[in-house]
């Protein structure tokens, strides 16, 4: 058998390497895709659960079925999630967009995302308040907190739950502390990796696929704010991170005006919705929900069916639903250039996508548009129509 030289086994090597390259790029394209096609159905069903909840509100049958399909309907969402956002790293989609805000209000947001699942296990949960300001980018921070909080949830059975946080020099220190089961010292290098799972007799394996604590590692890496875990067996652990401490004179997001604004002008029933989705079942299901509001709804597959219902129904929108991809080549962007000639002046627009947010912002440019990802919470949906609604004055005129 002949000799491989030295210049033949490196170049195997080479070609072993970009082929494992290749296969993890095409491993992470389908991760994304699949996830993707996914969340359509996905949204689908949280909208209809959501609209028909407005109708079952003094059934308490139908409302116990109805919160329990919710709850199914979370772990579908968590696992899907989790799978596209460990597609977008390691296919490099995101791009951190740091800059300077309220720790307050992102606090605002976990209490609200976590205090329920803390409750329905009888738990414990705080979160201190915390008048500082850092500089990050708010949507990987929240994902950072809210994995390590989910992480916290299952893994304690008893106790109760912290979120907080404090100056460090230059950098605030948050912290997630947990009574939980605690992670053996073994365990500890490996409890970032992906599909890792302690084998715990406590670990609910409907609850998640392995891949929190790796998209913490992950977003905290592309961030630079460093990551750290004590944890002792059988008593709990401490999750921490630090992130850069924003300077006094740093231009910050307001602390809620517009949310205080839109309280006061909440009109649903002056509004009017134009809806532009390819997928009929999701077009129904978001029909559904938004008319369950009390909002008038128009309804349409594309960019030139939405301009001829426009002109038939004498139609003119306050503000403009759109999914990002429609069919064929069309894009939300498209959708909107055809409608314009029928548009008065900044109508606001929303558009829903599976995609990465920071891939259809690039695509999108400096429009002024509002991005939320599928399976979008029906909630979230309806506060940022509420805020849109504020900052026109609820008015048609103009």
């Amino acid at each position: 058998m002949p000799e491989i030289t030295p210049e033949q086994a490196l170049s195997e090597a080479l070609d072993a390497r970009t082929a494992a390259e290749r296969a993890n790029r095409a491993k992470s394209r389908f991760l994304a895709a699949a996830s993707h096609d996914l969340r359509q159905p996905l949204q689908a069903l949280r909208l209809l659960n959501a609209a028909l909840q407005e109708y079952l509100l003094i059934d308490d049958m139908a409302l116990n079925i109805l919160r329990d399909s919710e709850r199914v309907l979370d772990v579908m969402d968590r696992m899907l999630g989790s799978l596209l956002d460990m597609s977008k790293v390691d296919s490099g989609a995101i791009v951190p967009e740091p800059h300077a805000f309220r720790i307050s209000s992102l606090f605002e947001d976990l209490r609200g995302k976590f205090s329920r699942l803390a409750k329905e296990k009888g738990l414990g949960f705080v979160i201190a308040p915390c008048s500082l300001r850092v500089i990050s980018d708010p949507l990987l921070l929240d994902s950072i907190l809210s994995n390590l909080l989910s992480n916290a949830v299952r893994y304690t059975q008893t106790g109760k739950i912290l979120l907080g946080c404090r100056r460090a020099g230059r950098a605030v220190r948050f912290e997630v502390w947990d009574t939980g089961t605690g992670i053996p010292g073994t365990e500890l290098e490996n409890i970032f990796d992906e599909f890792y799972q302690i084998g715990s007799p406590e670990r609910d394996d409907h609850q998640g696929l392995g891949l929190g604590l790796s998209i913490v590692r992950a977003y905290a890496t592309l961030l630079r704010h460093p990551l750290g875990l004590r944890s002792n067996a059988g008593r709990g652990s401490v999750f921490f991170l630090e992130v850069p401490l924003a300077d006094a004179g740093t231009a910050v997001d307001g602390p809620g005006t517009v949310e205080a604004a839109a309280r006061q002008n909440w009109k649903p029933k002056d509004c009017r919705i134009l809806i532009i989705e390819d997928d009929p079942l999701s077009l129904k299901a978001l029909a559904a929900q938004v008319e369950a509001w009390g909002m008038k709804v128009l309804g349409a597959r594309s960019g030139h069916e939405a301009a001829r219902s426009m002109i038939r129904d004498n139609f003119s929108p306050d503000i403009i639903i759109a999914d990002y991809n429609l069919q064929g080549a069309e894009t939300g962007i498209m959708a909107l250039a055809h409608i314009s000639p029928l548009l008065r002046p900044n109508v606001p627009a929303i558009f829903l996508t599976g995609n990465s947010l920071a891939e259809v912002r690039e695509k999108i440019g400096p429009r002024s548009v509002h991005l939320l990802q599928k399976p979008a919470a029906p909630g979230k949906l309806r506060v940022l129509i509420r805020n849109l609604l504020a900052v026109q004055g609820n008015g048609r005129g103009g």
